[in-house]
């Protein structure tokens, strides 16, 4: 037999359930699913793994980075919606490129592919020197040097340590 408290517990749930369907809805709608993505290749075509690559977008100022997976693919998700975006590729021995003027909207997928051409940079030779402690005085000011034998007999405040025999 079903009561009048089983019918309205049924009513309410009932009620409930359809005023918070809309809320579900506009919970997934905060999402702006805009994505920049792309790859970075070497001249031959093959992905570089662990190219940087960096995101900005030039009139906010909102920047991010990543690096590249290990076939060189990159992607930036649920990115501010606007622009223009710069984005920016580099990997060691390689040259950097620039590409910009990328705008996204609501639900946007922009792929952008960098292929970096090799770059070859002369180094400098780096020169290492040190100095002694004596030479170093006149910058750092007044020094003392103390052997093992002052140390040993320092006095030690009426501790009795026992010494070795010498």
């Amino acid at each position: 037999m079903v009561t009048k408290r089983y019918v309205a517990g049924i009513l309410l749930t009932g009620i409930f359930s359809l005023l918070m369907f809309p809320v579900c809805f506009k919970v997934n709608g905060q999402a702006t699913n805009a994505a920049i993505t792309g790859k970075v290749v070497d001249e031959r075509g093959e992905g570089l793994p662990g190219a940087a690559v960096i995101l900005k977008n030039v009139s906010t100022g909102f920047s991010t980075g990543t690096i590249t997976h290990p076939n060189g693919d990159f992607q930036f998700k649920q990115l501010p919606l606007g622009g223009p975006y710069t984005v920016t590729a580099s990997f060691i021995g390689f040259g950097e490129k620039r590409k910009s003027g990328y705008v996204v909207n609501q639900g946007d997928r922009v792929k952008v592919d960098f292929q970096l051409d090799p770059n070859t940079t002369q180094l400098e030779e780096v020169v290492v020197s040190a100095q002694g402690q004596s030479s170093r005085i006149e910058k750092m000011g007044g020094t003392t040097a103390i052997s093992s034998q002052q140390i040993q007999n320092l006095p030690t405040e009426g501790r009795n340590f026992p010494r070795p025999n010498m």
